[in-house]
């Protein structure tokens, strides 16, 4: 949690401090399942908020897993592509 904050804290990222997983918003005129799907691709574990919304309205926003397997490096490493991905004026393309 802590790596996830130092990165994505200025994109609005949710967090229980205890917690293995991260409610990342974006902004409204990205596609939250198009961005989950290119970063997949890149091997950042994450799914659109459709996927946990209980309407047909879900908000634009990411749900990060920190857990699992993937050590402190990677991790560090994954979240610095997504922090760099956020501060771009384009979503990234979809895979």
């Amino acid at each position: 949690q802590h790596l996830a904050q130092r990165y994505l804290a200025e994109h609005g990222a949710l967090a229980d401090p205890q917690g293995f997983h991260v409610w990342l918003p974006l902004r409204d005129d990205w596609n939250p399942i198009e961005v989950a799907t290119s970063m997949r691709a890149q091997g950042i574990a994450c799914v659109a908020s459709a996927a946990f919304s209980t309407d047909a309205d879900p908000p634009p926003a990411l749900r990060l897993c920190l857990g699992g397997s993937i050590g402190r490096e990677d991790l560090q490493q994954a979240l610095r592509l997504l922090s760099s991905v956020l501060d771009q004026a384009l979503p990234p393309p979809s895979a």
